[in-house]
């Protein structure tokens, strides 16, 4: 009988150890994935803002492009009644 107890108790203390071992692991797996959702959600903020800086760019580039547009139509108009006038 005792050598039976002692056998329950070993085959309890591994599985004890293998609780905690597993345990272990999962709260590692835990922290690395805190840690690595925290570093996505960087990665993300920083792109969104790459993203808002082109966008922002390129409309003031198209704004400025509407810009020359208007003032060589302008000059074009003008130039054109000016011509016109001559003749």
């Amino acid at each position: 009988m005792e050598e039976r107890v002692k056998k329950l108790q070993t085959i309890a203390d591994r599985h004890e150890e293998s609780l905690d071992h597993i345990s272990q692991q999962i709260d590692q797996e835990r922290q690395e994935r805190r840690e690595g959702d925290s570093v996505e959600q960087q990665q993300r903020q920083e792109l969104r803002k790459a993203l808002e800086e082109r966008i922002s760019i390129a409309a003031a580039g198209g704004l400025s492009l509407e810009t020359w547009g208007v003032v060589f139509f302008a000059l074009g108009v003008v130039l054109g009644c000016r011509r016109r006038l001559n003749n």
